[in-house]
C-alpha cells in the first residue's frame, strides 16, 4: 500500500472559520431533486468539484478564500443539504444514504457525470456512499475530518457534546467551538466568540440521528478503487486522526494529510495549504 504522510507545520491566522457565514454576491440556484429544492452556487470552469458541508452547516460554510483558490482550476459546485440553509426538508427519511442520493440527484441536474467529490465532516460520510454506490460518478475523492467506523466511532462526551442542542444560540456556539478548534487556537481569536450565530436545530436534531444510526464503511472501503486524500487535524476530537491511518490502511494508494496545530475545523484554520494540497493531489 502507497501512502503519502503530508506534515503541515506552523499556523496561518485568518479572518475567518469554517463554521460562520460568508456572504457570497447573488442569489443561489434552485433545482428540483427527488422530493426536495436543492440550493446551489457554482464557480470557476474545468473539471467539476463538488464540496460537500458538514453537519449543521450550510453551503456559506465554506470561505470565499478557500472556494476561490480552488475556482482558479476547477469547476466548484456548493450546495446545501437537505433541510439545512435554502434547500427543502422533504417528507423522506434523513438517512446519510439519503443525503447521497440527493448529491448524486444534484450532479444528475447538473449533467456531471463524473466529478472530484470533497466530503468534509459528515459531508464525509455522505461521499464515502456516493463514491461507494455509484463509483462511477467520483473520479478523485477528498475525506476531511472522516468516519468510517460509524456510530461507535465517537468518544462518549464528545458525542454528547455535539448532539446537545439546548441553551442559547451563544451558548450553543460557544460549546461547537470547543469542540472544533483547538483551545490555543481559540485564545488567539477572541473575537470568534462574539459573534452572533442562529442554528437549524429541527434538521441538526436529524442530522445527529442519521450519524448514530449510520453503520459506517468499514468493511467495504476496500471497495474504494480511486485516488483518494484524507485531510486530518493532529488535534482533532471529533474524528481523530486513528481514524485517517485506519482508514488510508484500507483504501489502497491513499493520501494522508495531517495539519499539526489543527483541530476538527481545520479548513477554518488553515483553508490556503489545505487548498494548495488538494490542488496538488488533483493534478
Amino acid at each position: 500500500m502507497q501512502m503519502l504522510f503530508i506534515f503541515i507545520n506552523a499556523v496561518i491566522i485568518v479572518g475567518f472559520l469554517i463554521l460562520i457565514t460568508v456572504l457570497y454576491r447573488g442569489r443561489a440556484r434552485k433545482v428540483l431533486v427527488d422530493d426536495i429544492t436543492i440550493a446551489y452556487r457554482q464557480y470557476g470552469s474545468g473539471m467539476p468539484l463538488v464540496l460537500i458541508g458538514g453537519y449543521g452547516s450550510t453551503m456559506s460554510v465554506w470561505q470565499r478564500s478557500f472556494v476561490s483558490l480552488l475556482a482558479a482550476r476547477y469547476r466548484v459546485i456548493i450546495f446545501d443539504n437537505r433541510g439545512m440553509g435554502q434547500s427543502t426538508l422533504g417528507l423522506k427519511d434523513y438517512t446519510v444514504q439519503q443525503c447521497a442520493q440527493d448529491t448524486k440527484g444534484l450532479l444528475d441536474k447538473l449533467h456531471i457525470s463524473s466529478a472530484y467529490v470533497f466530503g468534509y465532516s459528515m459531508g464525509a460520510s455522505i461521499a464515502q456512499e456516493l463514491v461507494l454506490k455509484y463509483p462511477a460518478m467520483v473520479k478523485k475523492l477528498i475525506l476531511g475530518g472522516a468516519n468510517a467506523l460509524g456510530k461507535g466511532q465517537m468518544k462518549p462526551l464528545v458525542r454528547k457534546s455535539l448532539a446537545d442542542l439546548s441553551g442559547s444560540n451563544r451558548a450553543l456556539w460557544m460549546r461547537k467551538l470547543k469542540l472544533i478548534f483547538p483551545e490555543k487556537w481559540l485564545k488567539q481569536h477572541t473575537y470568534l466568540m462574539k459573534l452572533h450565530v442562529t442554528f437549524n436545530r429541527h434538521v441538526m436534531k436529524k442530522q445527529i440521528e442519521a450519524l448514530e444510526n449510520w453503520e459506517g464503511t468499514k468493511n467495504r472501503l476496500k471497495n474504494i478503487k480511486i485516488p483518494t486524500l484524507l485531510l486530518v487535524g493532529q488535534e482533532d476530537i471529533v474524528t481523530p486522526p486513528a481514524n485517517a491511518l485506519f482508514m488510508a490502511q484500507y483504501i489502497k494508494g491513499a493520501w494522508l494529510a495531517q495539519f499539526e496545530e489543527c483541530g476538527h475545523g481545520l479548513i477554518g484554520q488553515e483553508p490556503y495549504k489545505v487548498g494548495h494540497v488538494i490542488k496538488a493531489f488533483l493534478s
